[in-house]
């Protein structure tokens, strides 16, 4: 199933409850131990003053502050309690909590630009503050000018500021289907695989997410491996670097991502075969991707007669030049 005919969805208040349970017991803990606990209340000793906020000297008019993609299973890897208060188990996934779980704190007016996920689909939990979503289908995807510039892995962006498009520039994007829906406290969305997303924090904000891995994550890790490399190669230089790469993306050797590409192809080949297998088909093994690819297999196929043509035939309509073509 690849989610193609679903579309978002917004619960309400159930990932909640289990934390809710959680701050519940604390409270207790504190009452017990004769310490204040009025909500969001610190400690005089805890409080700290404004000239020791490195954030303190940038105006909130003109700049925002965004922890994104942090991984529980890394921020509070001592924290046990935390990372079990996140329980995505009423929605049927037993066992995934905050170990499976990446937290996003932002301040208002902080954004991640319109784009899709390569890979799974996603649960989203507001846990504090507003959210603004703007989601788009992947019908959309001619309409919203699809790049891979600057490079994130799993990210392909939009060439459209979708607050302000230039319709000028990007005509084809007044046919695009906009949904728009606001997350609060306790809400949960659910949001299908390749549908784009623009994210907006209407005040400080929190949230946790899990991406949801699908069957179809298999072939899509191999067209992402040929991208990185493509990217890679080309963005040498430092200033190109700088400007095809997105701040948080590490840039591999090409050796490095030659492995990866390598390792993306066997576990799809063998995906392929457990299928064929389930199903009584002809069976593929043997492959010869039995040990992995090298550079010159690579070059050989992306300079195959097929290849280059589809390279060639892109670039004449247009979907090189200006974001149009697809990942």
């Amino acid at each position: 199933n690849t989610h193609s005919e679903e579309v978002p969805e917004r619960l309400t208040g159930q990932p909640a409850k289990k934390l809710e349970s959680e701050r519940a017991a604390k409270k207790l803990k504190l009452e017990r131990e004769g310490e204040d606990t009025e909500t969001g209340k610190l400690s005089k000793s805890e409080v700290k003053s404004p000239s020791d906020n490195p954030f303190s000297r940038y105006s909130r008019s003109e700049y925002w502050a965004y922890a994104d993609y942090k991984h529980m299973c890394e921020l509070c890897s001592d924290m046990l309690e935390l990372q079990l208060a996140i329980d995505w188990s009423a929605f049927g996934f037993h066992g995934r909590d905050g170990k499976d779980s990446t937290l996003w704190v932002g301040s208002e007016g902080a954004c991640t630009p319109c784009h899709y996920d390569t890979y799974g689909c996603n649960l989203v939990a507001q846990l504090w503050g507003r959210k603004r979503w703007v989601l788009f289908p992947p019908d959309d995807s001619e309409c919203l000018y699809p790049t891979r510039l600057p490079y994130e892995e799993s990210s392909v962006f939009s060439s459209v500021d979708v607050c302000r498009p230039d319709l000028t520039k990007f005509p084809e994007f007044a046919r695009a289907k906009a949904l728009e829906v606001v997350l609060s406290p306790g809400d949960v969305l659910f949001v299908p695989r390749h549908w784009w997303h623009y994210v907006e924090c209407l005040q400080p904000a929190v949230s946790v997410n899990t991406w949801i891995e699908l069957p179809s994550d298999a072939h899509d890790r191999v067209k992402e491996g040929v991208v990185r490399i493509l990217v890679s190669v080309f963005a040498t230089e430092q200033e190109t670097e700088k400007e095809w790469m997105n701040p948080n993306e590490v840039v591999f050797p090409l050796a490095k991502n030659i492995d990866l590409l390598s390792w993306a192809l066997r576990e799809r080949t063998r995906d392929s075969e457990l299928r064929e297998r389930t199903r009584e088909l002809p069976s593929t093994a043997g492959s010869p991707l039995q040990d992995g690819i090298s550079m010159e297999d690579f070059v050989r196929a992306v300079t195959s007669e097929r290849v280059v043509s589809c390279i060639v035939e892109e670039m004449l309509r247009g979907g090189g030049a200006r974001g149009r073509g697809g990942p």
